[in-house]
């Protein structure tokens, strides 16, 4: 096993062990898209998948001028387990029935964890 598949296996028993902290959230993917030349119609294919998530809900403080400016954000941990698709930005995360585009997608140098900011 190498460094790589050792740090996979850790960040997945690492997720596997937060229990209760995860939610299921549903990942729809962008695909590629697809022109009916009779029709003219654009169609862009998704492809959709039940994941759980873990939900940070972040609260930063911003300074404009002489005050500050709350700014807040929702950013969820994926592990490894979301099929072979890749977040990226413009996919959407649907947690506690709210529908979330990405804006942001960070990862580790092996891939095993992603961050994603909606």
């Amino acid at each position: 096993m190498g460094l790589a598949d050792a740090f996979r296996s850790a960040a997945k028993a690492a997720f596997a062990a937060v229990g209760d902290v995860k939610v299921e959230a549903t990942f729809k993917s962008l695909g590629g898209s697809t022109y009916n030349s009779t029709t003219g119609a654009v169609v862009e294919s998704m492809t959709s998948t039940v994941i759980e998530v873990i939900r940070l809900d972040i609260k930063s403080y911003d300074k404009i001028g002489d005050h500050l400016d709350a700014v807040s954000g929702l950013y969820l941990i994926l592990a490894e387990d979301i099929g072979s698709t890749i977040p990226k930005s413009q996919d959407i995360l649907i947690v506690d029935g709210e529908s979330k585009t990405i804006m942001d997608v960070l990862t580790d140098p092996v891939k095993a964890v992603w961050e994603v900011g909606v």
